[in-house]
């Protein structure tokens, strides 16, 4: 008697994730073929060529998600992050400006590795 394998549906995993334009958004959806199921997670194909991606079941933050609800909320969550952490370095850059602007030559470097400039309440003192 021969026994046949039952052939099963390929379960997925998913990822939203962009890529800038210039005029334009571009998100996608990535889609991960699950290899096998761990106690912890599961592995994920990553496609020819790659190492497999172990994605743990009930971490805070995975790199995909079992379902596209819940990659798309991901997605919502890690832009917000991106958001600030943009937001805190537009804020360096324009405290910076703000404290060489006027100047009309750097002053003399102390350290080889480079200029510091304390931010805070003129913006011009250097050390």
């Amino acid at each position: 008697m021969i026994l046949h394998k039952q052939k099963t549906e390929t379960e997925y995993w998913y990822r939203y994730d962009d890529s800038p334009g210039f005029t334009k958004f571009h998100i996608r959806l990535e889609t991960y073929a699950v290899l096998r199921h761990t106690d912890c997670g599961v592995k994920l194909y990553m496609g020819y060529g790659q190492k497999e991606k172990f994605v743990l079941n009930n971490a805070r933050k995975r790199f995909a998600y079992p379902t596209k609800k819940l990659a798309w909320d991901s997605f919502v969550i890690r832009k917000a992050y991106h958001v600030g952490h943009l937001k805190s370095q537009l804020n360096y850059a324009e405290q910076l400006h703000t404290a060489v602007k006027d100047l009309k030559e750097p002053p003399n470097a102390t350290h080889d590795y480079g200029l510091y400039v304390r931010l805070g309440d003129n913006g011009d003192e250097w050390y």
